[in-house]
């Protein structure tokens, strides 16, 4: 993405070097998935989707939970839900750094990564978008098994993006906000509905380096 300006100050012959892109130090080497599936687990379901995100996640809050429900199966096929996960689990949140103005910002950010243990880890990172694109190869296509799924999200991030987050794709930023301008779930234990057929999928991601799924 193109930042908001050039780094490089007025009459400074000497351009700065680019910051290589953000790590996150919680990357596996490879992933591997484990399926179960519940043939015509919703059609027997009262309450459907919504009950089961309230008994299976929710019912200590819903502070990591999330719920991606299909508001009718003719628009949307699939509902993705879940909470805190496991070891590859973690809670995301991204600030973009402040200049003296807004004229004057530095299109760079701070990248907060948490695991499930509380364990916290804080890297400079010059573009949210990088880090997105880090997680999606890792979560693309990485095991064969994932092409015979009905449906094509596999673990990985899950959140949103604000609005001034525009500074990193050629746009200008105007405003301050007083959230993260970014928040994801990094998702590796989920459960999938399809309402065409009614089965459930509860899906697990694990690093293939590490003895035991979690």
């Amino acid at each position: 993405p193109t930042p908001c300006k050039d780094p490089t100050p007025s009459g400074d012959p000497t351009p700065r070097k680019d910051p290589p892109p953000c790590k996150d130090r919680s990357h596996p080497a490879r992933l591997g998935v484990e399926v179960e599936v519940v043939e015509g687990g919703l059609n027997d379901l009262p309450g459907g989707t919504a009950r089961m995100v309230e008994e299976l996640f929710a019912r200590d809050g819903t502070r990591d939970v999330f719920f991606l429900d299909s508001a009718t199966p003719e628009r949307t096929r699939f509902s993705y839900m879940g909470g805190m996960g496991g070891p590859l689990w973690r809670r995301v949140s991204y600030t973009l750094n402040e200049g003296e103005d807004d004229d004057d910002d530095d299109p760079g950010g701070t990248l907060t990564v948490e695991d499930r243990r509380g364990s916290t880890s804080v890297v400079g990172c010059p573009s949210i978008f990088d880090w997105i694109t880090g997680q999606a190869s890792l979560f693309s296509g990485f095991d064969d098994r994932l092409a015979l799924l009905p449906f094509e999200f596999w673990g990985g991030p899950i959140g949103y993006l604000g609005y001034e987050l525009k500074c990193q794709t050629g746009g200008q930023r105007a405003h301050r906000s007083g959230n993260c301008d970014a928040c994801f779930f990094v998702v590796d234990r989920f459960i999938c509905a399809d309402h065409h057929t009614g089965d459930l999928y509860a899906v697990a991601v694990y690093d293939t380096g590490v003895g035991g799924h979690g």
